[in-house]
């Protein structure tokens, strides 16, 4: 029996004559129906048929046969020898093929006769691949343009599947947690960390949100990176497009804000508990703030002195006299000054 892979091609069919290359008209006929470009070869690797697919794509000619298949398809490297391989081996070839711009992928199979026994040549079939070829190339540029921009990112991405399993990342991912791709690949994001990180409940948080309608709520997170202990914020959001078996996670750094927040907090309980009257304003005179000790001396509640101009501490009407407190205070002048209190009494400060 002839082997999956050989065209059979009979000597005679229903009594039709043979043409060139053992071919009968109907056989021929069959080729020339096909929208592939086909083209058979005799042991001697010369071309014995060409249908009209062949000639319409690669400007064949009927005079074209008879003559040496490696002449007549030049562009193909190694053509004759992987033809007569094929031949003496019996078993079929691939590779893929380029003709100017387009991309075919070459398919070469060994034929037999009607007895099936001897190898008569070969059947080249091509197909054209030239938009799947550029369809894949446009896809890897994509991912690696999408890349390249995840990873100008100062805030570590993530993308998990629905088992919150790391499928890919961006550089600063990969930093922040101290990891490589490589071991972090198909690895549970739970895993990245110490049994506290583990156990947490933003992870059942996030699963809740991938399998229901619900959106999730951005958590603070602490803990110890390789960095230093960092506060990050982290949400997490469906990926468009893939459905809802991938998740993006995006941990926003927050720990200056968080140290400027408490730093912040501090100064101004040491500035409140003060028994000194302190208040500050801005370069036109507003004032911004105003402590206990301050509405103590100048009897004014914090509410009614925030908003302000700053004279509203200079007693009187005197315009002349706001001015000049107003100068002394940007002078920083050690004169004495006088100052107007809410019962309307005057004292100096």
């Amino acid at each position: 029996m002839a082997k999956d892979d050989e065209l059979f091609v009979a000597g005679t069919v229903s009594g039709d004559a043979t043409t060139s290359g053992g071919m009968t008209a109907n056989e021929i006929g069959m080729l020339d129906a096909v929208d592939v470009p086909i083209i058979v070869i005799s042991r001697e690797y010369k071309i014995a048929r060409i249908n009209r697919a062949a000639m319409t794509v690669f400007g064949l000619k009927v005079s074209d046969i008879g003559c040496s298949l490696g002449n007549t398809l030049a562009g193909v490297e190694d053509l004759n020898r992987i033809c007569r391989r094929v031949i003496s081996d019996g078993a079929p070839h691939r590779i893929e093929t380029r003709d100017g711009d387009r991309r075919f992928l070459l398919r070469i199979a060994p034929y037999t006769g009607s007895d099936r026994g001897q190898i008569l040549g070969a059947v080249l079939t091509f197909m054209n691949v030239t938009a799947f070829r550029a369809s894949i190339e446009q896809a890897i540029y994509e991912r690696e343009y999408t890349k390249g921009i995840l990873n100008t990112v100062v805030d570590p991405v993530v993308v998990l599947d629905a088992n919150l399993q790391v499928q890919t990342a961006n550089r600063a991912f990969y930093t922040t947690f101290g990891v490589s791709r490589d071991q972090t690949q198909g690895i549970s994001i739970r895993k990245l960390g110490n049994n506290e990180w583990e156990t947490s409940e933003v992870w059942e948080s996030i699963e809740t949100a991938l399998s229901g309608p619900s959106e999730f709520q951005a958590v603070e997170i602490d803990r110890e990176f390789p960095t230093g202990k960092r506060t990050l914020v982290l949400d997490a959001r469906r990926l468009a497009g893939a459905g809802d078996s991938l998740i993006v996670l995006t941990f926003h750094d927050a720990t200056e804000r968080k140290q400027a927040e408490r730093t912040t907090s501090l100064l101004a309980a040491i500035v409140d508990s003060s028994d000194d009257a302190i208040l500050s304003k801005k370069l036109d005179g507003t004032i911004t703030s105003w402590n206990q000790s301050a509405e103590r001396l100048f009897g004014y509640k914090a509410e009614e002195a925030v908003g302000q101009h700053i004279t509203l501490i200079v007693p009187g009407n005197d315009v002349q006299k706001k001015k000049t407190f107003c100068g002394a205070w940007h002078e920083a002048s050690e004169s004495n000054t006088s100052k107007r209190c809410g019962d309307g009494k005057t004292a100096l400060i």
